[in-house]
């Protein structure tokens, strides 16, 4: 009888023995194949995050790219403008130096004008103005010496005999020496400057004249830097 019930209580061991090492089997199994599992799905997360930190690499460099064609476009539309500017600048500037040229073949001299600027007459004494440049006017006059010195004939034609009362100033027109004078006693006075082929004798004498010296600006004083004696 005691074996008896010492072989159910080993087979009851045995039993429970089994049950445990299976319930540990199953466990170790279900916990290799969750890990197992686990690892597939990590390595699947990273594969797919690989993949989208290289799509995301790649857009980087495309912007980068598009920010560079970006950038060059920027600066070749300044460049555009700014040359742009350069033209219309220069344009402009060229437009403003173009100068016409009236001759006066019967006194043999020549001068050079901006298109803004018109002859008015065609004989002596001749006026060239504009009605732009403050009204710029300014008359060209010529006559002869007359057997009189530069300096007598210049007495004779403002009326002043000492000249030196309104002191004059030594220019150069043509190539020749002259004098600026301002004649006193019409309002502002006449600005005279006076040039000769000779200083004495029977030869030309050119009076070039305005009234205001508000007249004598940038445009007058490069028009009369053009005047020449012409054979």
């Amino acid at each position: 009888m005691d074996q008896q019930i010492e072989l159910q209580k080993n087979t009851k061991e045995t039993k429970l023995a089994w049950i445990l090492v299976s319930a540990i089997l199953s466990g170790l199994i279900v916990g290799l194949a969750i890990f197992l599992w686990q690892s597939s799905v990590a390595k699947n997360i990273q594969t797919q995050l690989n993949s989208e930190v290289y799509v995301l690499e790649a857009q980087l460099a495309q912007m980068q790219n598009q920010n560079k064609s970006l950038k060059e476009q920027v600066t070749n539309l300044q460049k555009d403008e700014i040359l742009k500017e350069d033209i219309a600048r220069i344009d402009s500037v060229t437009k403003n130096n173009e100068l016409s040229s009236y001759q006066n073949e019967r006194h043999s001299y020549e001068i050079k004008y901006p298109n803004e600027y018109k002859v008015k007459k065609v004989e002596n004494p001749v006026s060239i103005s504009s009605e732009k440049s403050n009204g710029t006017e300014f008359n060209i006059e010529v006559s002869y010496l007359e057997g009189k010195t530069f300096e007598e004939w210049i007495k004779n034609d403002i009326g002043f005999e000492d000249l030196s009362l309104l002191n004059p100033e030594e220019i150069t027109l043509g190539g020749k020496k002259g004098l600026k004078i301002n004649e006193p006693g019409h309002g502002e006075g006449i600005f005279h400057y006076y040039v000769a082929t000779e200083k004495t004798g029977n030869d030309i004498i050119v009076d070039i004249s305005t009234w205001s010296e508000n007249f004598i600006n940038e445009d007058f004083n490069k028009i009369i830097s053009t005047f020449k004696f012409i054979n």
